[in-house]
């Protein structure tokens, strides 16, 4: 063996040590091993090692590649097999914490998502969360067999139903926690919305009905003129409403087809989905436009029914945008509203967001559908222009979020309604989420709430899903430390908004390496096997990501129609999985890919 390559590398790692373990952060009083280790693991990646890793690999030894739970005790161990090779006394060099003490460190905080402590030190394992949907509290048979099938947490999000849904939830998974062994039962994962940032709601307008678009299927509504609907009313529903005469809505009932004529126009034509004797339901897949003097009409043998709509909802100011199109952001009118110099406005939900925005920003909207650029600033908005859609022309649609990704939004993650939500779920969470998550700030606001309840006992976890989040991460990390119980979730859908589709793969490893490092579990979320959850047909990419997530200790699903089905094949995914890698740790079992 090259002994003097042995020496130049135990002299690159003394030196290297001595910077880790140097006076600069030795003497900042952290006592806390996983503070230490996190700070060591942070000096490292200061720095390029890649040489002196293919030097380690040359040798045969530890490439420091799988250091990240116990830096220092992975460099000692090396140099002392280096003594030993080299002929020479052993140097002892105490550690922060050893290889065995790290491990036992990091099954003790995994056990947040319950479970007993040598599932952790000795298993690999990674939990799944599912997120329950409204149904669930109808079901008496939903929770306890999503259970049995290997959901380990349920999540109840507070952005949706209510205080008394919530209770409700949590009663019945209570009830099927009560026929659980111990180590078995499930646990409840609450999600505080924080601040939300999304685009307003939509205009009315009962002068001109627009609906649908070229290769949409979009849905229309005709009503009878007996039911009452008038022009006021006929907008109360989220389907677009035509009143017609009685006579042509007895007609249009046993039709198949249905001729809309506006302005001399070639008709478009809706194909009637079903009818009953108070609604005929059409679809159509373009756009249309109803106004006074449209006009409806049937063939029906060899007689037409005809008539003018009575009244219609005018269910959009449609707004579609394009490359190029300038559109104001504001506050103060709904979507659809146009301003003195006939721009499209847009409002953003939260007020504040906007203070924070510069020239020159991006800002999205509808995850990402619709890129912006701001050109000016205005005080009463932003105004930007379409720099890409998804495809030609995207609609403008309500309730969809608003991200700012090039903004420092100085708003804390905890907002006044997540506050009186706290009060609504902090008898039954077993772990608490903060959404938005920025400082450490922010967990130290939550474990106040947490305290002054005597609730030391829930879990807190931080949502990383803003550039500003990843930036704060090792102080983020630090102050969950601080808590008995804690783990961070990587929310990949607004993280892949604000840092790039493109840099999502390798930051999702950056931070699962140092959460590693902090002795953190991680929750993965966001479109895990979204395919098979809506048509029980997952993607190929998806089949990859979902195995890929066995670096994480706890996968999050989101609500859909095939959950059972989907539950199943993430467990059989994630045990083939586990017999491969253990975290980022190949294992060299026998395998069996080759044999009949």
């Amino acid at each position: 063996m090259d002994r003097e390559l042995m020496e130049n590398v135990y002299w690159s790692l003394g030196e290297l040590r001595n910077f880790l373990v140097g006076e600069t952060i030795e003497s900042t009083g952290a006592t806390s091993p996983s503070v230490m280790n996190i700070r060591h693991y942070l000096r490292l990646r200061s720095r390029d090692n890649t040489m002196l890793q293919s030097k380690l690999t040359r040798l045969g030894l530890s490439s420091l590649g799988r250091s990240q739970p116990h830096v220092v005790d992975t460099i000692n161990r090396v140099m002392k097999i280096l003594d030993m090779a080299l002929g020479r006394p052993i140097a002892d060099s105490p550690a922060v914490l050893t290889a065995e003490e790290a491990q036992e460190l990091f099954a003790k905080r995994c056990m947040i998502f319950g479970g007993e402590l040598n599932d952790y030190l000795y298993h690999a394992r990674t939990r799944i969360m599912l997120t329950l949907p409204s149904e669930a509290v109808e079901d008496d048979h939903f929770i306890r067999e999503m259970a049995i099938a290997g959901v380990n947490l349920f999540r109840i999000n507070t952005a949706h139903d209510g205080p008394e849904v919530w209770r409700k939830m949590a009663a019945k998974i209570a009830e099927v926690n009560e026929h659980l062994p111990q180590n078995r039962r499930v646990r409840i994962y609450v999600d505080l919305a924080g601040p939300k940032i999304r685009t307003g709601s939509l205009k009315q307008t009962t002068a001109v009905m627009t609906a649908g678009a070229k290769g949409e299927k979009t849905q229309i509504e005709l009503l009878p003129l007996s039911s009452g609907a008038t022009t006021e009313t006929a907008g109360a529903s989220t389907l677009a409403r035509i009143v017609v005469s009685n006579d042509f809505f007895e007609a249009a009932r046993h039709a198949k087809k249905i001729a809309l004529y506006t302005d001399g126009k070639k008709p478009r034509i809706l194909s009637v989905l079903k009818s009953s004797s108070h609604t005929v339901l059409c679809e159509i897949d373009k756009k249309i436009e109803v106004r006074p003097g449209s006009r409806l009409e049937i063939l029906k043998g060899k007689q037409w029914a005809e008539t003018q709509p009575m009244a219609f909802s005018g269910l959009t100011q449609s707004v579609r945008l394009s490359v190029g199109d300038l559109i104001l952001v504001t506050t103060e009118e709904q979507i659809g509203n146009l301003t003195e110099d006939d721009l499209p406005a847009v409002a953003c939900s939260n007020a504040s967001a906007l203070s924070f925005v510069k020239v020159g920003d991006r800002v999205y909207l509808d995850d990402g559908k619709i890129a912006l650029r701001v050109r000016s600033l205005r005080p009463e908005g932003l105004v930007c222009e379409v720099v890409s859609v998804t495809k030609a022309a995207v609609a403008l649609k309500s309730e969809k979020g608003i991200n700012f990704p090039d903004s420092s939004l100085e708003m804390p993650a905890i907002t006044p309604e997540d506050r009186q939500n706290f009060e609504s779920v902090v008898d039954f969470a077993d772990i608490i989420g903060i959404s938005f998550a920025q400082s450490a700030d922010d967990i130290a606001t939550l474990a106040e709430m947490l305290r002054e309840k005597g609730r030391d006992d829930i879990g807190i976890v931080a949502k990383v899903e803003t550039k500003k989040a990843v930036k704060n991460l090792p102080n983020i990390l630090e102050a969950l430390l601080e808590w008995p119980q804690s783990a961070i979730m990587i929310a990949r859908g607004d993280l892949a908004i604000e840092a790039g589709f493109e840099n999502l793969a390798w930051l999702q490893e950056e931070i699962l390496d140092l959460a590693e490092a902090a002795h953190m579990p991680v929750i993965l979320a966001t479109q895990i096997l979204e395919s098979q959850m809506k048509s029980n047909i997952p993607s190929r990419a998806e089949v990859i990501d979902a195995g890929f997530a066995q670096r994480a200790e706890c996968v999050m699903l989101n609500k859909g129609a095939f959950a059972m089905d989907t539950i199943k094949k993430l467990e059989y995914i994630l045990e083939q999985m586990h017999q491969v890698y253990r975290k980022n740790i190949q294992l060299l079992g026998p395998c069996s890919a080759w044999h009949e």
